[in-house]
């Protein structure tokens, strides 16, 4: 933060001054007065390191055990950290123990810097979207390259029992007995979480998920891998479920229900857990920040539930906070409660709360009238220096019909648009390029924070589209430089340094999944829902836009007709990946010119079989999944028929990269 940082090694104490040398606080301090045998709890610091984070990492020389202090080994040094909530220092965590004098620490860039900034890296790709901008490139990537596209080849496919809609996970993992190794990991509508071996797509483990029926969309949610304490947690939503694994064993750590955990179809009442009952479900793929695990959930707007956005302890999955978006309240739970059920929905005894949680703690005594509103399908982005998270939300319908539980209009102001909150749960600003309508114009896409060139001038923005078939560009701290319209202005879109129509899209058309954006370039790449007519989708389908003022760059009109995506642009700067909804057809363009380098089609062609999964590219390496499909407590229906296809995870791979088979 442009202070001072010094350490003392005796005292324990690591202090922070301002450049004039005035003391502004003491971020680790050991108790006063100290006890009488040495070290401090603190231990004792010498070397100080700051990842990009905000985390403060120190040496701990461990003095007790070095002469002439006393007379015992010394081998007992550590690596601590200290991490910040809200701006304030937590107490130091042990990151690594047993080192012998310690007096150095540095930090060089990995997955937490990596988040951080927004990026990734050569050989990982540990969140949705790369980091924890959602920018779904990886810049990094040297092996992949326009010229390279019509060699590759199949390195390997993971069969699984149902359709894979979620974008692949790469970490680099401690595995007992091999090591370091690359490991995937994926979730499938077969029920199952996957960690699959990089280097030849064998299976490490696999993890069942418990059945919720009234899930209609049961595994869209994309793995997030974080280091927490001392081993790695693979986080992945499930139905109403979120769960916390061993990455490197798939043993469950933690689970948090979004709802009340009934699995049982027949129920009681009958109905209570199928889609006309109890239709909870975590599409949004988690990620990790202050030490919460940020997700969101939906209730597929059916007015039999409602949704809303959480963070609970990434470390033992307890609530920490749940945003109620029509209301704008923030249920906060006391310290010592242990929540690890709840909705906004549902009543104390159906949750499992304490008897007056909802009238006790603060924020909790919302309306929660079942509305079909408050859904949250777009995965959070975080901005980890103005401690904000941002996301979408869906459509909410009202009506003026007292006998509805749909709410009045305009609609509830959360609803439709795209919302910042603070690490705390409490909102810092929210827009919506609209106040009335009943038609579905819902955010899904997850937002990308980028920056953008204002003259000569640099504006940190977030971007997001919607169903309505546009792309907006709005500062992150939700006003307009330009203009110095703020919060809530009177047009709507007058709020956007600049917004691109692309489409006319509809409640199956427009942005569904998160566009590429490589700031390097200066380019977004966008692809489109098919609107009213998949067989004859809204065009273009493709397209890409100047990050600085929305300009079409091209698109893929006037070409060959192609089919559109619901899932997310995969890539590199110089190549957009595409799915598809009409057969498994995986497309690559050039990304500066357009050009069509490969339509190419992975599996069998059958009844439905799609491309709905987001691309990642690792290591000359491209992982996607096959399927698409919806539950809808209809066995015979085409779409949950689809849905349950087995399908595959492929890995393609670019000629002489490591692990490429010489020959298909």
């Amino acid at each position: 933060n442009g202070n001072l940082f010094a350490a003392s090694v005796v005292t324990g104490v690591i202090a922070e001054y301002d450049l004039d040398g005035n003391l502004v606080r003491r971020v680790v301090s050991p108790p006063n007065p100290l006890p009488p045998s040495f070290p401090t709890p603190t231990g004792n610091p010498q070397g100080i390191a700051f990842g990009a984070d905000g985390t403060l990492y120190y040496a701990d020389l461990d003095l007790e055990g070095t002469f002439p202090f006393d007379t015992h080994t010394g081998d007992d040094g550590k690596i601590r950290r200290v991490r910040f909530k809200n701006g304030n220092p937590q107490a130091p965590e042990i990151v690594q123990s047993g080192l012998a004098f310690p007096d150095a620490v540095a930090v060089f860039p990995g997955d937490i810097e990596r988040k951080a900034l927004g990026g990734t890296g050569k050989t990982e790709w540990r969140t949705y979207g790369g980091g924890s901008s959602r920018l779904f490139v990886n810049p990094k990537e040297k092996k992949l390259k326009p010229g390279k596209v019509d060699e590759l080849r199949e390195r390997w496919r993971y069969e699984t029992g149902a359709i894979v809609t979620a974008s692949p996970t790469v970490a680099s993992i401690e595995v007992p007995g091999e090591g370091r190794i690359q490991v995937v990991y994926v979730a499938s509508w077969d029920n199952n979480v996957y960690a699959l071996r990089f280097s030849d797509g064998s299976r490490l483990w696999s993890f069942a998920a418990d059945i919720q029926p009234g899930a209609s969309l049961p595994a869209a949610s994309s793995v997030h891998v974080e280091r927490v304490g001392e081993r790695d947690v693979a986080y992945v939503g499930l139905g109403e479920t979120v769960y916390a694994l061993d990455a490197a064993t798939g043993d469950e750590v933690w689970r948090f229900v979004a709802g009340t955990g009934c699995t049982d179809v027949l129920g009681d009442p009958p109905g209570l857990c199928s889609v006309d009952g109890e239709r909870n479900q975590v599409e949004t793929s988690p990620i990790v920040a202050d030490g919460k695990l940020f997700f969101g959930m939906d209730v597929n707007d059916v007015a039999l539930g409602k949704g809303g956005f959480y963070a609970v302890d990434a470390a033992d999955g307890r609530l920490e906070w749940f945003f109620d978006l029509e209301t704008g309240s923030t249920c906060v739970p006391d310290a010592a409660d242990e929540i690890r059920r709840f909705d906004g929905y549902h009543t104390e005894e159906e949750l499992g709360l304490p008897a007056q949680f909802l009238a006790t703690r603060a924020g909790c005594d919302f309306d929660r009238t079942p509305t079909g509103c408050a859904n949250v399908w777009s995965s959070p982005a975080v901005d980890f220096e103005r401690e904000l998270v941002y996301f979408g939300s869906s459509n909410c319908d009202t009506d003026e019909d007292p006998n509805t539980n749909e709410p009045p209009p305009p609609m509830p102001p959360y609803d439709e648009g795209l919302t910042a909150l603070q690490f705390d749960g409490t909102p810092a600003w929210r827009w919506r390029p609209r106040e009335i309508g009943n038609t579905d114009l819902a955010f899904g896409a997850t937002p990308n924070l980028f920056t953008i060139k204002r003259g000569n001038a640099k504006v940190e923005v977030v971007g997001i589209g919607g169903k309505d078939g546009a792309y907006y560009v709005i500062d992150r701290d939700g006003v307009n430089e330009d203009t110095g319209l703020g919060f809530e202005p009177a047009d709507p879109l007058a709020l956007p340094y600049w917004f691109t129509q692309l489409v006319p899209g509809g409640p199956a058309g427009g942005v569904i999944g998160t566009p590429l954006v490589d700031e390097k370039s200066r380019r977004i790449v966008i692809a489109t829902a098919p609107g009213f007519d998949p067989v004859q989708p809204q065009q273009p389908t493709v397209r890409a836009l100047d990050l600085d003022t929305g300009a079409v760059l091209w698109d893929n009109a006037g070409g060959a007709v192609d089919d559109a995506s619901f899932g997310p642009v995969g890539g590199t700067p110089k190549l957009a990946i595409v799915g598809s909804i009409i057969g498994p057809m995986l497309r690559i363009y050039d990304a500066k010119t357009g050009q069509r380098l490969l339509s190419r089609q992975l599996g069998d062609v059958v009844l439905g079989s799609a491309i709905a999964s987001g691309p990642v590219v690792v290591d000359g390496t491209i992982l996607v999944g096959t399927g698409i499909g919806t539950l809808v407590g209809d066995p015979g229906a085409p779409s949950e028929i689809t849905a349950r296809i087995p399908s595959s995870l492929f890995a393609l791979c670019v000629p002489g990269s490591k692990g490429c088979p010489k020959e298909e």
